[in-house]
């Protein structure tokens, strides 16, 4: 059941809503949970009927697992680290069943030039997102973080249908407490913020993203049916799909904000503007923040993070971001594209760590200048090329089909322009009939670049978020160690403060009505969340 469909916003959650409120103003606390349960595994069974055995399977295994490692808290180290090792490995195999077992039993084929056959697994939605938020889960309860030992609220934590399928990533010290807690005051306030994120994450969904992927599946569904897109097209089809990945994903995570918003529960920031990022590390801090957390705290840090010297920390780094690409996927292109990003972070900190010795006198360790910094705009001008060039392994269907973008962006199939355009050619010199260039129309419609792209650029550079937008109320929960622009007063646009008494207001409740009309107008063929396939 997709977030931006009829029978979500029209049946499901008016129901869910209702009785869960109804519970609560009866004062029945296990009632609402219950009713939470029930509805998210109901939201989660209408993909597949089979997948809620093994998300049932799964809760219910790791909630012994961490009840065992909690029964352990007075006994040696060893035998808890085991118990821990083996709920780990349970969920990894879990996971490395469903994700990876058909592309490893095909690139074994391939490679040996043997022929065995694997049943082809279909990979249960969400499964990477609940998987890695019960390991983490274990990990705390490992090191003494809290356990909670109702089956009940455990189950809600993960199964929670505004974030079971995409995420967020979260805590259980982050969400449990604000289960159970009576909120009967709150119904219209939490209505108002929930539902006008919502909406603003909706039309992210559908005007945008939906309308960038048009271009962007024309061109690397080309290349990977062999055709080689031109240098325009090949750009074309990169900046579209870094477009339509961006306001996907954001949408999504809007749309999550608010909906567990209605049901007056704050998830945590895991979007921040990330092409506003003046370094790759800085869009990591950006973008997905609760995988970055996820991999920096449970992974990263326990291969040895910077404690063993530079050289060390960037092979960790390096490792960190590959097996962080192969998470998104079974793919080479996923891989690569893990590769790439573990390159420029590397990179990236070198480049800060030399900028820091040179700015720092040896002998008394105080700063002799400060490091040269480009503007501003540059260096985010700079970082959004990079970024775009690597979407490309991250969009293409295989290996081949990425060689081939790549090979357009760099010019090498030749360019292609609109026919319009041949008789102002003719009229410059040295430009009729150029070398390469062939006046045959464009696979991609020039409005697609001439007008979105700049209008987009803008918009992600200049304006301010919804965070930010709605950073009166409070609308979710800072992330630590990474940016919290709902709470920034500092920022370069100076949003109105939301209020929720605003929903009351004609013009505002006619703005919000007219958006979301539009985009229920989009509703005749819902497409998924691109995160959905992770």
């Amino acid at each position: 059941m997709l977030f931006n469909s009829i029978s979500f916003l029209f049946v499901f959650l008016p129901v869910a809503w209702l009785l869960f409120h109804v519970a609560e103003r009866a004062g029945l606390p296990k009632l609402a949970i219950g009713v939470l349960i029930a509805g998210s595994f109901v939201f989660y069974a209408y993909w597949n009927l089979a997948y809620v055995f093994i998300l049932g399977g799964s809760i219910f295994a790791n909630y012994l697992i961490a009840a065992h490692l909690d029964a352990l808290a007075g006994l040696r180290t060893l035998s808890r680290r085991l118990v821990l090792s083996v709920g780990i490995a349970a969920n990894l195999g879990l996971l490395g069943w469903f994700k990876y077992s058909n592309f490893l039993v095909d690139e074994f084929n391939r490679t040996t030039g043997t022929g065995f056959e694997l049943a082809h697994i279909a990979l249960p939605i969400g499964i990477s997102f609940f998987t890695f938020q019960q390991i983490a889960y274990l990990v705390d309860v490992y090191r003494r973080a809290g356990f909670d030992s109702s089956l009940l609220r455990y189950c809600l934590f993960v199964s929670f249908f505004p974030q079971l399928i995409a995420g967020p990533i979260v805590h259980h010290r982050e969400m449990m407490p604000q289960f159970g807690r009576g909120r009967s005051g709150r119904i219209i306030r939490d209505l108002a913020i929930g539902g006008t994120i919502f909406v603003i994450g909706l039309a992210k969904k559908v005007i945008i993203a939906d309308s960038m992927a048009v271009p962007a599946d024309l061109v690397f569904d080309g290349a990977a049916a062999g055709l080689a897109p031109t240098l325009i097209d090949a750009w074309s089809g990169a900046l579209c799909f870094a477009f339509q990945i961006y306001f996907d994903f954001s949408g999504y995570c809007d749309m999550a904000v608010g909906l567990a918003r209605l049901f007056g529960i704050r998830l945590p920031m895991n979007f921040a503007s990330p092409y506003k990022a003046t370094s790759i590390i800085d869009f990591w801090r950006r973008w997905h923040i609760t995988l970055s957390r996820f991999l920096r705290d449970y992974l990263y840090v326990p291969l040895g993070g910077n404690r063993s010297g530079p050289a060390r920390r960037y092979v960790n780094v390096f490792i960190t971001m590959v097996l962080g690409g192969i998470w998104h996927g079974a793919g080479w292109p996923f891989a690569i594209w893990g590769v790439l990003h573990g390159i420029l972070i590397v990179i990236n900190q070198g480049w800060r760590h030399w900028q820091a010795s040179r700015a720092t006198d040896p002998q008394t360790g105080r700063t002799q200048i400060s490091a040269m910094r480009m503007p501003v705009g540059i260096q985010r001008a700079a970082i959004f090329v990079l970024i775009v060039l690597t979407w490309v392994p991250f969009r293409a269907a295989d290996a081949g089909a990425m060689t081939l973008v790549y090979a357009g962006m760099a010019g090498l199939n030749g360019i292609s322009l609109p026919a319009a355009f041949a008789p102002v050619a003719g009229l410059l010199p040295g430009i009729v009939d150029p070398p390469g260039v062939v006046f045959d129309g464009l696979a991609v419609d020039p409005a697609q670049i001439l007008l979105w792209i700049p209008a987009l650029l803008c918009l992600v550079w200049l304006c301010p978020n919804s965070m930010e937008i709605m950073r009166g109320v409070r609308p979710i929960i800072a992330t630590k160690g990474y940016p919290a622009t709902h709470l920034s007063r500092s920022s370069p646009a100076r949003p109105a403060r939301f209020r929720p008494v605003w929903l009351l207001r004609p013009r505002f409740a006619l703005a919000t009505g007219l958006v979301l009309a539009v985009c229920l107008i989009q509703f005749n063929d819902p497409s998924r969340f691109l995160y959905f396939q992770f």
